[in-house]
């Protein structure tokens, strides 16, 4: 009886484990398609291999990847599986590239450093006992370029760096019109650029006019250092250049559309009517010149006023603007180069819109608002081509002049009409009018048929 006790005994235990075994194996494995094993939904072969999944969770993905800075490969050394295998499972994530300012990485992350720094530490340390990246680094035992990092993701702003070295600059320059901020911002906006900094996006302005730099720290009353940069690549001159990494600095100008690469998408600024042709002068300054070529007969120089841009909108308000406020029309042209790049040339070639931009531009301002090789050049133009112009012009306005009264006693004295001296003269009525009236200048071969009739 024991015995067939024990045994009926030893049959209902072993009843449900293989009824428990029978479910599980129905059951398939998580990663595929093979049946599962009994103690969890995985089968034989992703037990043994422990999917990547299971041991690491976005987060921790995010923190090695964005906050540590490792690269794929170290990731995929770490955990004994292949690169690729890494890059999948980054993709499979949705974790961005570092390139794109750690749009993966979250505000409660940052607790992860340590498991101490919370945000309210962070701007503590930061702002209250003023310790800076590096300090904070070394209390919790990692690198200056991680604190950088977690600042963004906590969102806290640089009490910029610029301040602590003394170095000061009118945060509200570009907040407000003036004379001296449409100059400068014309000039940005051709010669300028915004990049990323040590704490975030920085204003940087580089030329080969020193003077140009120090006129425009003048203006935005800065004591900013200009730093020299030697000639290097297709370079052949000294480049000086100043940066600041004022936030609000920075701010203002994205809102006037001056932003990271700006060269082929920055957008006309609504520039008041006041204060355009300071703005023009920085554009002028900037990407504009004046190129000088001689005529070949007379050997007199020729000038022609050209603005270059790749933003078409940018060349094509500035079009309008200066055409309705000034009345002076410019030639577009837009040039594709082999590389499928394509810019833009606003170009002036008239003499008299030549010497109207130049008044525009340089009449009646401060040297300490201008760019003074420019500048010279127009008054090279005014001393040199304008004033031989204005002498062919007086020249032909006598001629003009002396012609219509030839004419008039032709009509007068010889009794001669208006069409009879047009089919002796074989030009039309309508040129005989306008040459009686004085508005277009007589040839020489037009004089000598005149006057036999004078004689």
């Amino acid at each position: 009886m024991a015995n067939e006790e024990n045994e009926s005994t030893d049959a209902a235990s072993l009843q449900p484990v293989v009824g428990d075994f029978a479910l599980r194996s129905a059951i398939s494995c998580k990663f595929c398609s093979k049946p599962a094993v009994p103690t969890e939904p995985l089968c034989h072969s992703c037990q043994k291999r422990q999917p990547l999944e299971w041991r690491i969770t976005p987060k921790e993905f995010q923190y090695l990847y964005l906050m540590q800075g490792y690269k794929c490969e170290q990731i995929a050394e770490q955990y004994k599986v292949s690169a690729i295998y890494i890059q999948r499972l980054k993709n499979h994530y949705g974790i961005d590239t570092k390139s794109k300012k750690w749009h993966g990485a979250t505000e409660n992350f940052g607790k992860r450093l340590n498991g101490k720094l919370t945000k309210e530490d962070f701007e503590r340390l930061y702002y209250v006992e003023k310790k800076n990246h590096e300090e904070i680094g070394n209390i919790y035992g990692v690198s200056r370029q991680t604190v950088i990092k977690y600042a963004k993701i906590y969102g806290v702003v640089s009490r910029t760096p610029s301040n602590l070295r003394g170095l000061v600059i009118d945060e509200s320059f570009f907040s407000k019109w003036s004379a001296e901020m449409a100059w400068v911002l014309g000039l940005i906006i051709t010669d300028g650029s915004i990049g990323e900094g040590a704490s975030g996006d920085q204003l940087c302005f580089s030329v080969t006019d020193r003077e140009l730099v120090e006129n425009i720290l003048k203006a935005m009353r800065s004591n900013h250092p200009i730093r020299e940069i030697k000639p290097h690549g297709f370079s052949k001159k000294i480049q000086y250049r100043f940066a600041t990494g004022n936030q609000k600095i920075v701010l203002s100008l994205n809102a006037l559309g001056v932003a990271r690469k700006k060269s082929l998408v920055v957008k006309y600024p609504p520039v008041p009517s006041e204060h355009l042709r300071h703005f023009l002068r920085g554009v002028f300054e900037g990407d504009g010149s004046i190129h000088i070529t001689n005529r070949t007969a007379s050997g007199e120089p020729i000038y022609r006023i050209t603005i270059v841009s790749g933003s078409k909108d940018f060349i094509e308000g500035l079009q309008h603007a200066i055409t309705q406020h000034f009345g002076i029309t410019g030639q577009l042209h837009r040039t594709i180069l082999k590389s499928k790049k394509e810019f833009f040339q606003l170009i002036w070639c008239a003499v008299d819109d030549v010497r109207k931009l130049g008044e525009l531009m340089y009449q009646n301002v401060d040297e300490s608002l201008l760019l003074s090789r420019k500048r010279d050049i127009f008054k090279e133009f005014e001393s040199t081509q304008y004033q031989r112009f204005l002498r062919v012009r007086e020249a032909d306005a006598s001629k003009a002049d002396a012609a219509s009264d030839m004419i008039r006693q032709i009509f007068k004295a010889k009794n001669v009409n208006v069409g009879e001296l047009a089919r002796m003269m074989d030009v039309s009525q309508a040129e005989i009018s306008r040459l009686k009236l004085g508005t277009i200048k007589p040839t020489k071969e037009q004089i000598k048929i005149i006057g036999t009739f004078l004689d």
